[in-house]
């Protein structure tokens, strides 16, 4: 008889029991109940895609558009759906990048650390944010508000070190401007998110580059 010894891998724990644990949350207290999941918001979703095997991945992006993550409600529901294993639909949501299985914060900040960026000051603009907001790479701030992700290329090496809020790419980052533009964002985004407040690759290249910082309008 063949014997092997299997590891122990801890984001299977997903899969096993109820939601007391959730892995995709290292720092969730295990003995509080998962926050509940309005599953009606769905519904519509699942009248599109219902019994259709090769739906998962539609049906994983018209979640996380409406929850802006994956709780594991939602992958079940899926897998009911699609008439597939929870395990499937588990295995394609973390094998995407696009897929988040955790809560983000209501702004998301990605930081580019390929080669360009590492080189033109990117860690000196990761220090600066975790000075400012003691928030750690693939985090979320304790009050929601923001999320920090590293990437590792944005196509845009000419305008390293380049830094991307809410889906606004801003290029030739300091750590200044940086900070600046997440006070704005984080103290009036409620009500300037997309609008005033939003500054262009141009504009942040000329405030790095050749205007003083204190030359800019707030």
């Amino acid at each position: 008889m063949i014997c092997c010894e299997l590891e122990y891998d801890p984001s299977l724990s997903f899969l096993a029991g109820p939601y007391a644990m959730n892995p995709t949350r290292p720092e969730s207290d295990p003995t509080r109940a998962a926050p509940a999941v309005d599953l009606s918001l769905m519904d519509e979703v699942v009248a599109r895609y219902r019994g259709q095997r090769g739906a998962i991945i539609p049906m994983l992006q018209a979640a996380q558009a409406i929850y802006g993550y994956l709780p594991r409600p939602v992958l079940e529901l899926i897998a009911r759906v699609t008439q597939t294993s929870l395990s499937k639909v588990y295995g394609v949501a973390t094998f995407y990048a696009q897929f988040y299985l955790q809560p983000r914060g209501r702004h998301v900040l990605k930081l580019c650390d390929g080669t360009a960026c590492h080189v033109k000051g990117t860690p000196k603009l990761l220090t600066a944010l975790q000075d400012a907001y003691q928030l750690e790479p693939g985090k979320t701030s304790a009050d929601g508000q923001l999320t920090l992700e590293i990437v590792y290329c944005l196509g845009s090496c000419a305008l390293a070190p380049v830094a991307v809020l809410d889906g606004q790419v801003m290029g030739h980052m300091r750590q200044e401007a940086l900070l600046r533009q997440l006070r704005r964002r984080l103290g009036a985004g409620r009500e300037t998110a997309g609008g005033d407040g939003a500054t262009t690759v141009e504009d942040v290249h000329a405030s790095a580059m050749s205007v003083p910082l204190s030359a800019h309008s707030e």
